[in-house]
């Protein structure tokens, strides 16, 4: 590191910058996902990209909004892999649906599962502000200033994400008890 703090390198801003956030980073990708090998593949991805946008020159008002930015992007990217793998592929592999009936119940009986698979019936931005307020713990503030949006509209998106939430739980209670 540079030993002049005034002084600081792109890269000793880049390195205090990874210290500062890819843990949250990974938490966010890890809360998407649900697959911590793939996180943390992800999450160093993104760090790799906003160094990449970094490098060329580009300016940055927000690194932290910017990596939020790359992270959704990157999650996004993820889900559309994951779905180019086809049900007759997996049937050819091994895997097989009789006897999981156990499981399945299981699963629904998870508060954490209910709470992910609910989620999951949000668009992203929606998904995005519920996981910054009520698993990272962010103030509205925070979270305006991290999605670099107004914190009305981070609010405005919180209240409808609820409501979706709550409705979606009422008219379908196959996500269990939460």
């Amino acid at each position: 590191m540079n030993p002049n703090p005034s002084n600081k390198t792109p890269e000793d801003k880049f390195m205090e910058a990874y210290e500062a956030h890819n843990d949250a980073i990974f938490r966010f990708v890890y809360f998407k996902l649900g697959d911590r090998a793939r996180a943390v593949d992800v999450t160093q991805d993104v760090f790799t990209k906003a160094w990449e946008y970094i490098a060329k020159g580009n300016s940055v008002r927000s690194l932290k909004a910017l990596l939020y930015r790359i992270a959704g992007n990157a999650v996004i990217d993820e889900y559309r892999r994951k779905k180019t793998a086809s049900l007759d592929g997996l049937i050819e592999s091994g895997l097989e649906f009789e006897g999981n009936e156990e499981h399945v119940r299981l699963v629904e009986k998870d508060d954490g599962r209910a709470v992910a698979t609910l989620l999951a019936t949000l668009e992203p931005a929606h998904q995005d502000v519920l996981v910054l307020r009520y698993i990272e713990d962010l103030s509205i503030p925070e979270i305006a200033k991290r999605l670099d949006i107004s914190e009305n509209t981070v609010s405005v998106r919180i209240h409808r994400a609820q409501a979706l939430l709550r409705d979606t739980y009422k008219d379908n209670p196959k996500y269990g008890t939460i």
